[in-house]
């Protein structure tokens, strides 16, 4: 009784379709593919038709039920009402129900409802290596259960979309459900690529249009392309030779600085350091609109009294498609072949702003206040040195019940470059090289004791009393602490 009512229903839903369809909708379902309403390759590809759908409906009194034989090379099969192949993946059929049948035919006022679905695989007359060989039978087509999916095509530009004159450039295209392609108008395979050198002539659209079983598709892909410049610029700016009086626009580097060069166009970087020998660079080369990079080099051991090498680099850009390159070289002005010095020794790096010339005092030049090999200084120790002085002659007035007295000492070091500090053996870390001590030794100590009657231990120990009255004295002999009173001393060291 179900089964009754399911097809009044199946039939009374197609009846109309049925009857409008025109005078051939009534075919030999032997025909090639007219099952589907459309003709099909002899051989296909179930990526492009992976869903097939359809109905048929064979109507009226003495209709013959279909009979399809297929054979091929999944073997041989004859099946009613409808045939499929074995064997095709996920391929089956989707239910189907007649009448009560006498003799091969349809009883009269009865029809014939097969539906079939396919996933992955293909029911149809030929496909998959299959061929009808034989058939009888004929009955009503509902077109258009069978939809190939349409073209897609999609396409993209490398290295980009808009590039500089010169630029080897490819346009890609993919497709699927596609069987032949163009390539602005002329035949391409239905995935590939085209590559060619930018120029100005170059630029402009790029459409690959697709065609299938299921319609047509297209994408298009635009190229820009710019122009060469005339020249490119480069930062950080040309300065081989820095000027210590600019020294505030001066470009500021050390090995432990990241450096950072720029371009107006993405080029081929090649970085060359120049100095001190055996120095190098970390990345040396690179491409694009910029680079980071740093320098390193070896140091020797012992210190030195000579001023340290400048730190130096080219720094090349290339833009090879325009032929054009720049190359600007910077090196180290004084204050950072200085600050080179503290990096290369491990210890705390002065401020750019911290070295100035150094300024004579009442009693102390500049050739005495720096005995350095460079210009330039950290603080102004002279003003201590000249401090510590009035100081002592004052105490060595009050020792006296005279005046404040005027003997004379010699500022044997002030400041000490790291390097110098290192061949003098000095401390690590010793404050010389900060600019806040000096080393103060008494001239001719041997008449200043017969002129004011003070022994030499106690002119050492009105030194340090001085000191300590200004900073901190220490009387030492060399580097070594010892007791006012030693009679070995060399100098009182006095630190701010």
């Amino acid at each position: 009784m179900k089964k009754i009512l399911f097809l009044k229903f199946l039939v009374s839903s197609f009846v109309l379709a049925v009857f409008s369809l025109s005078a051939n909708a009534k075919t030999d379902l032997c025909g090639p593919s007219t099952m589907f309403g459309t003709d099909l390759p002899a051989s296909f590809d179930p990526a492009i038709y992976p869903v097939a759908h359809g109905i048929v409906l064979s109507p009226g009194e003495g209709a013959s039920y279909p009979q399809l034989q297929f054979q091929g090379t999944l073997g041989s099969v004859t099946s009613g009402p409808f045939a499929v192949v074995p064997g095709v993946a996920n391929l089956h059929g989707h239910g189907w129900m007649h009448p009560p049948a006498q003799n091969g035919q349809l009883m009269t006022g009865f029809s014939f409802f097969m539906e079939w679905i396919s996933v992955g695989g293909f029911p149809v007359l030929q496909g998959a290596g299959e061929t009808a060989t034989a058939c009888s039978g004929g009955g009503w087509v509902i077109p258009g259960g069978f939809f190939p999916p349409p073209p897609t095509v999609d396409g993209w530009i490398t290295p980009s979309p808009m590039v500089l004159e010169g630029t080897l450039v490819t346009i890609h295209w993919d497709s699927s459900n596609a069987t032949a392609c163009t390539f602005n108008g002329s035949s391409i395979a239905t995935s590939g690529q085209v590559s060619f050198v930018a120029t100005p002539a170059t630029a402009g659209v790029y459409t690959a249009e697709c065609s299938g079983p299921g319609g047509t598709g297209s994408d298009s892909v635009t190229l820009t392309v710019i122009e060469c410049p005339s020249s490119i610029t480069v930062s950080p700016p040309h300065n081989p030779s820095p000027s210590d009086s600019q020294w505030m626009t001066n470009f500021s580097f050390l090995t432990s600085s990241v450096i950072t060069a720029n371009a107006n166009e993405s080029v081929t970087w090649t970085i060359t350091p120049q100095s001190p020998a055996g120095a190098i660079a970390q990345p040396g080369s690179g491409s694009g609109v910029s680079i980071n990079f740093s320098l390193s080099f070896s140091v020797p051991s012992g210190g030195s009294l000579f001023a340290s090498t400048a730190l130096s680099t080219q720094i090349q850009a290339v833009l090879a498609q325009c032929s054009i390159s720049r190359t600007n070289t910077i090196t180290q002005d004084t204050r950072d072949i200085i600050r080179q010095e503290y990096v290369n020794h491990g210890i705390t790096v002065p401020a750019r702003a911290g070295f100035n010339a150094p300024i004579p005092t009442t009693n102390f030049p500049i050739a005495e206040i720096n005995v350095t090999a460079y210009p330039l200084i950290i603080e102004q120790p002279g003003f201590l040195a000249q401090s510590v002085r009035d100081e002592w002659n004052q105490l060595i007035g009050q020792a006296m019940g005279t005046a404040q007295t005027d003997f004379g000492l010699i500022l044997s070091s002030a400041w000490r470059n790291p390097e110098r500090n290192e061949f003098f053996n000095g401390v690590l870390n010793s404050s010389h090289q900060y600019g806040g001590a000096v080393d103060l030794v008494i001239s001719d100590i041997s008449s200043v004791s017969s002129t004011t009657g003070i022994s030499n231990s106690n002119l050492w120990c009105l030194l340090e009393q001085a000191g300590d009255n200004i900073a901190t004295g220490v009387p030492e002999i060399l580097s070594q602490q010892v007791l006012c009173g030693n009679p070995f001393i060399t100098h009182v060291h006095v630190q701010q």
